[in-house]
């Protein structure tokens, strides 16, 4: 279990790494941005094993690295999402452990006032995820998808090289997830 924990780190860290540099090679072109958000994640789900089911609706810490481009009106962004680790245990004592994470790739529409400074947006796109459930009585169980993801927020940037975005996302998983986020923003132009 560990050798295949230490695989999927390695595979993630490999396409952050892989999203950074396609962020550094567009940086030329203008609306080129890259940032880093945290936030706390809303999970509702009944998390069910193979002899056990426990309610998991709880609030959790989650961030996300992200990076696109983006004209006027519109842009493209990808992001890697850790939306949490959340807990909670039914009746019998029985305590359930899910973890959500996955990359996002997202259209952005966006309406600028105050000269470009503060722009609405809203947000469409997928989100390939990867969930896993553990039980303390040994049951395990892992999900993985693709899936649509929505959402809205506003875009302050108050000059070319620095901005701040307060955010909610929908991500329809396994598990309906929702994010609620405030990040900087590094511009590139």
């Amino acid at each position: 279990n560990s050798m295949n924990c230490h695989k999927r780190i390695g595979t993630e860290i490999g396409r952050i790494l892989c999203m950074l540099a396609s962020i550094w090679v567009t940086g030329a072109q203008a609306g080129a941005y890259m940032g880093a958000a945290m936030g706390q994640s809303l999970m509702d789900d009944k998390a069910a094993g193979a002899t056990v089911s426990v309610n998991v609706d709880n609030e959790t810490l989650a961030w996300k690295i992200f990076g696109g481009g983006f004209k006027k009106y519109w842009g493209v962004e990808g992001a890697w999402v850790a939306l949490g680790d959340t807990s909670d245990k039914n009746s019998a004592g029985v305590k359930a452990l899910l973890e959500s994470e996955g990359f996002s790739l997202q259209g952005l529409g966006m309406y600028p006032f105050l000269e470009g400074k503060l722009m609405p947006y809203a947000k469409l796109g997928l989100i390939a995820w990867d969930q896993d459930l553990r039980f303390t009585n040994g049951l395990s169980r892992n999900d993985d998808g693709t899936d649509g993801t929505w959402g809205a927020g506003i875009w302050w940037r108050p000059n070319n090289f620095f901005g701040m975005r307060v955010e909610w996302e929908y991500f329809d998983l396994q598990t309906e997830v929702q994010l609620i986020s405030a990040s900087a923003v590094l511009h590139f132009n």
